[in-house]
């Protein structure tokens, strides 16, 4: 399992940012910054929070690579936390793209239900129907 340096490292850089960047972003001290990436010290409760803010995640998902909460342990668990957390980063054509392979699988299974997507009428771009649309 990462720790948390090692994730925090891997979080700054996927963004391409720097220690300073972080510190900026999330009004935590430098020095502060630098002692956590350089084992030091640990993040506190603020400062975790203080992350979240800097890489506009749930505070949650830091925590849980800080260790302050149980790691996500099965698919359901995986699955609501990306309809939680994840599906929010989306553009609206990605919104729909997902809702359609929802669609597509449920239908694909034979498990269309009424709270299922495939409920959902959904037109992906102008002119475009999802894959197994509902024709109303």
């Amino acid at each position: 399992m990462t720790d948390f340096v090692e994730w925090l490292e891997d979080e700054l850089k996927q963004r391409d940012w720097n220690r300073n960047e972080l510190s900026k972003r999330g009004g935590i001290d430098s020095g502060l910054v630098s002692r956590i990436l350089n084992r030091e010290r640990n993040a506190g409760i603020e400062t975790l929070l203080a992350i979240a803010v800097a890489f506009n995640i749930s505070p949650e998902v830091v925590f849980r690579a800080a260790g302050l909460l149980p790691p996500l342990n099965n698919k359901r668990q995986v699955a609501e936390h990306i309809v939680n957390y994840k599906l929010g980063e989306l553009s609206e054509d990605q919104l729909d793209d997902v809702l359609a392979y929802i669609e597509f699988i449920q239908s694909r299974d034979g498990r269309r239900g009424a709270s299922g997507a495939a409920r959902y009428s959904v037109t992906r771009r102008e002119g475009e129907t999802p894959p197994d649309a509902v024709k109303e």
